[in-house]
């Protein structure tokens, strides 16, 4: 098995690997348990580490101490140890233990939250930053960061702001220091950008239906070959409007042509509010139809409906 598989394996085996290691440590300490109580060493040792004297403190106590102590230590060094995991490049890692700790400490189930890549277009793209942040704070976005995009991902959108306002451009350097919900890898084929589309949980596709070329996606073809090739959901949110009746369903077929079939095709179904001139709805055949639309805007997601679907999409199995 290649390290990177590592990262693959189904959430639904991790509680099991969990409870199982629980079980080996019960039963390592019970073992431990009755060799203290039943060797003829044991009180030698003990004997030696506690000298009969009326200042030394009774056995029990040093032996509740010493379990204290072990467990304080150990629990500090396994909290540091997550955070750092955490806080490093996974990909950069080559140790292959050190990858299983990775996946043991700081893999999706544990953390709770989905890994997500979004490759996406058009003005729509910060809202649907917006609604993924809501349930996922481990979101790559395969695109140079703009300020549109960096207060989308923001944790703080007022604080973000500000920090724009008074130090506008380097963007590249800026989006580092934030407090963002995610990052922003170039969608060139560099290490760090394969390793993020391999291991996401979920890729989100978004298409510009009123892009002139690709619909707005432009990635190498080795982006395009990992996406083909990832173990996660592939997921395409279609605009709720466009200015032709197909485009949707021509962008799901080049879509799918160059990244791979997708798990889900998350389309509108509020065709009820008027939409502007030149604009139509979208539909797909396949599609899992929901109210994308925001009523007020309806030629535009809301996020907050987009988020509770795209969760369910996700995690869905």
């Amino acid at each position: 098995m290649k390290p990177d598989g590592l990262f693959e394996l189904k959430r639904k085996w991790l509680p099991l690997f969990i409870l199982g290691s629980a079980i080996f440590g019960a039963g390592v300490a019970l073992a431990l348990l009755w060799l203290y109580r039943q060797s003829p060493f044991t009180d030698a040792v003990v004997d030696f580490l506690t000298p009969t004297s009326p200042e030394a403190p009774p056995r029990g106590t040093l032996i509740s101490i010493t379990a204290a102590l072990f467990t304080v230590i150990g629990g500090g060094l396994l909290i540091f140890a997550t955070r750092r995991i955490n806080a490093s490049e996974v990909g950069e890692i080559d140790s292959f233990w050190w990858k299983v700790a990775v996946a043991a400490l700081a893999g999706q189930w544990w953390l709770g939250e989905p890994r997500v890549a979004v490759l996406a277009a058009g003005p729509g793209t910060p809202i649907l930053l917006r609604a993924l942040k809501t349930f996922s704070g481990r979101i790559t976005v395969l695109a140079r960061p703009t300020p549109d995009l960096v207060l989308a991902l923001a944790e703080d959108e007022a604080a973000v702001q500000n920090v724009l306002t008074a130090l506008p451009g380097a963007l590249d350097e800026l989006s580092d220091g934030l407090r963002l919900r995610g990052r922003f890898l170039s969608p060139d084929a560099s290490s760090l950008t394969l390793d993020a589309v391999a291991r996401a949980e979920a890729l989100i596709v978004a298409p510009a239906l009123d892009a002139e070329e690709s619909f707005g996606l432009k990635v190498d073809e080795a982006v395009a070959d990992a996406a083909r090739k990832m173990r996660g959901r592939r997921i395409l949110v279609g605009a709720a409007s466009a200015a032709k009746p197909d485009e949707l369903a021509q962008a799901v077929n080049w879509c799918a042509s160059r990244y791979g079939s997708f798990n889900v095709i998350l389309a509108n179904n509020n065709s009820i509010r008027p939409l502007p001139p030149g604009r139509f709805y979208q539909k797909v055949e396949g599609g899992v139809e929901r109210d994308l639309a925001d009523w007020e805007s309806p030629e535009r997601w809301e996020a907050s409906k987009l988020a509770v679907f795209l969760r369910e999409a996700i995690t869905r199995r």
